[in-house]
């Protein structure tokens, strides 16, 4: 039975791991009792974390201008494709009711003087000669 205890260690190790413990309990706590800025690993997370902080601010709005960009840019293409099936429809239209405005307007289903209005904001002529 005596042999199985764990054997006896010198009174001066024990000691002296005592004084390691209690050497490494006072440089935590005098790293915990140092101001943040005096620590080299805490300004330097704080740098990082500034610096990820000032590029996410600056780069969104990059960003979303970018987006609203390419939206402004489709948008403009979806106008310019409307206003070219106008005028493609209203032209149509004409030609095919004989010029005739009032018969042209009431195909497409709008008024005569909005025809006429959309005819020459589109550029389109109102007689088959183009005058």
């Amino acid at each position: 039975m005596m042999n199985d205890l764990p054997p006896v260690r010198p009174v001066e190790a024990q000691i002296r791991d005592i004084q390691q413990q209690v050497e490494i309990i006072k440089q935590g706590l005098a790293a915990v009792s140092k101001p943040w800025y005096r620590d080299g690993t805490t300004v330097v997370a704080s740098l990082a974390f500034v610096f990820s902080l000032a590029t996410t601010v600056f780069s969104y709005p990059q960003s979303q201008q970018a987006r609203f960009h390419d939206q402004r840019v489709e948008l403009r293409s979806l106008i310019q494709r409307q206003t070219d099936l106008e005028k493609e429809l209203i032209t149509r239209t004409l030609a095919e009711c004989n010029w005739n405005k009032s018969l042209a307007a009431k195909r497409i289903g709008i008024g005569r003087r909005t025809l006429y209005d959309k005819a020459v904001r589109l550029g389109i002529p109102l007689k088959p000669d183009g005058d």
